[in-house]
């Protein structure tokens, strides 16, 4: 019997380790499995999100475009110079290690959430929807060079195989009314408290009108003003440390501040000058050693020093890229190639509606945030030199309330409001 029974242990062991290395690749493949689903997801979401922020309803083709390449950028390794990100800005696949195939990420967009149906839409065909009328964006991708270990144990010891293994993910994005916004330091000062009814003059403010910003509040402001804007009157900004033009200067490179509400009390930092630098910096026109890598600028740095209702002008321009069309002495001024490279919407800027009158008699009032409006910057401003088609006033065109349906502007905040600026909201 024990003769019988030399070798069973060597015959278990045949029969039983193929099963356990297989148990084993399946614990580490569903590990894998779920990190490149993740990674997937993640990109995805972003994808939409940065896309969606093109679908304002603007009459100009190119959104189409322009909202893929912004999708795509998260994904991009190979963008370098002044529009190359940092590695771990990036998202890449398997465990971090790969590049998205970018020809394989498919960005769609329909009226509907549901798609009825998705249309790949491009600036030369989009056929079915209209730069107006598109509403939602669904970014999608497909990954099949994925290594998974118990696929080949699969086909070596059971048979079949040879399909590609895939893993995907989507996501669907949307603009929708914000509870908070990135607001761009700029309080336009309006010339009655209440919305009212005219939808031309919201807060006693005409829809076209030029608003100048006055950097001497011993000036004195009226409607047909904007003020410079201190949203933590008592207290620095988090994340821009400092006071007075320090302050501004850091939230104009940047976003704005992007934890005001409705409600919010501001202050006026005081007369303010050296703003220039980053203002001119959203015309892509660059000096002091400001770069477009620090500070993006807009699609276009076209100027338009005067003249109201200018923002039928701005969109086309803004369609061709176009760049400052004058003489910046000796800055630094970006062509149209670049502008369509690095460019991101700059601006049109999210603002607050204040009662800037208050500081009139006091200046060191608090007035609350009455509404969010919506801006465009109108031309660089001389800063020393030899210009030409500039101005010395920073001036804005009011465009009318961020909230208002088909809003230009796009910012970023806490989703889920009724009538805040609309922001980039995923919804599945």
């Amino acid at each position: 019997m024990r003769r019988a029974q030399a070798g069973a242990i060597a015959i278990m062991a045949a029969i039983v380790l193929p099963l356990l290395l297989g148990f084993g690749a399946l614990v580490v493949d569903m590990g894998r499995l779920y990190v490149h689903r993740t990674e997937i997801q993640n990109a995805m979401d972003a994808c939409a999100l940065a896309a969606s922020s093109q679908l304002t309803g603007l009459n100009a083709p190119t959104i189409f475009d322009a909202a893929r390449l912004q999708g795509k950028a998260l994904m991009d390794a190979s963008r370098v110079g002044a529009a190359a990100r940092t590695q771990v800005s990036v998202n890449m696949l398997h465990f971090q290690q790969d590049a998205f195939n970018l020809n394989n990420v498919v960005v769609e967009f329909s009226t509907a959430a549901s798609g009825q149906p998705w249309i790949e839409a491009t600036t030369a065909s989009y056929s079915g929807i209209t730069p107006q009328t598109a509403k939602f964006v669904k970014c999608s991708y497909q990954d099949t060079s994925a290594t998974f270990y118990l696929k080949p144990f699969l086909e070596a010891f059971i048979g079949g195989g040879g399909g590609a293994t895939v893993v995907a993910g989507e996501a669907v994005a949307s603009l929708s009314p914000a509870q908070s916004g990135c607001i761009f330091p700029a309080a336009m000062c309006v010339g009655s408290t209440t919305k009212g009814s005219d939808p031309a003059a919201p807060y006693g403010i005409t829809i076209g009108n030029r608003m100048t910003a006055v950097e001497n509040p011993n000036s004195g402001y009226g409607t047909g003003n904007f003020g410079w804007l201190d949203f933590t009157p008592n207290a620095p900004t988090p994340s821009c440390p400092g006071n007075g033009a320090a302050e501004l200067r850091c939230l104009m490179q940047g976003y704005g501040s992007c934890s005001v509400t409705v409600g919010t009390q501001v202050g006026q930092p005081g007369q303010v000058s050296s703003l220039q630098r980053e203002w001119n910096s959203r015309f892509g026109i660059y000096t002091n050693n400001l770069s477009a890598s620090q500070a993006a600028p807009d699609y276009t740095g076209y100027s338009y020093p005067t003249g109201n209702n200018n923002f039928a002008l701005y969109k086309v321009r803004r369609a061709a890229h176009d760049a400052f069309q004058g003489s910046a002495g000796n800055n630094d001024v970006l062509n149209s190639s670049q502008l369509r490279t690095l460019g991101v919407s700059r601006r049109v800027i999210t603002t607050a509606l204040v009662n800037c009158s208050l500081w009139n008699s006091n200046g060191n009032a608090t007035p609350t945030v009455l509404d969010f409006g919506c801006a465009l910057m109108l031309s660089p401003v001389k800063n020393g030199g030899s210009w030409t088609a500039d101005t010395a006033k920073m001036e804005t065109e009011f465009l009318g309330l961020a909230s208002t349906p088909g809003s230009p502007c796009v910012t970023s905040g806490l989703s889920g409001g009724t009538y805040g600026p609309l922001v980039p909201t995923l919804l599945r």
